[in-house]
């Protein structure tokens, strides 16, 4: 997968923040089709533990700022994606298991597909409305 303007929210900092997780999943992608996922992954790992921090956190302010109903539920949402996470990363930490490259995969391109293009987009006109560009 890669970006493009079709999946942009029209909220920059949540735009650049999705491109960053883009970013991510395209070096996977490329370590991968050269067989050297084991070799990228703890690189990965620390990407997008970042990315959940800084994402997420800021998310979860504007949800406060502006009250999003809806806030609760996509926050359990990203607390799932975090434990996920550190699931795959404790599975690569402790084992050789070079399949956990294609996990990693799966696991971004489905949180791609039902968040970003899913969940994200629900909280959209709500950000508008408040100017939160």
């Amino acid at each position: 997968m890669k970006w493009d303007e079709s999946l942009a929210v029209g909220i920059g900092t949540i735009d650049q923040q999705h491109q960053k997780l883009f970013g991510l999943i395209a070096q996977l992608q490329t370590a991968m089709g050269q067989g050297e996922s084991k070799a990228v992954l703890q690189d990965i790992f620390k990407g997008l533990l970042e990315y959940t921090e800084d994402h997420f956190s800021h998310e979860a302010e504007i949800f406060a700022q502006i009250g999003y109903e809806r806030a609760e539920d996509h926050l359990a949402k990203h607390e799932s994606f975090t434990r996920k996470l550190h699931e795959l990363k404790s599975q690569f930490d402790s084992s050789s298991n070079f399949m956990i490259g294609v996990d990693v995969m799966t696991f971004m391109t489905d949180w791609l597909v039902s968040h970003i293009l899913g969940e994200d987009q629900k909280y959209i006109p709500l950000f508008k409305e408040h100017n939160i560009r």
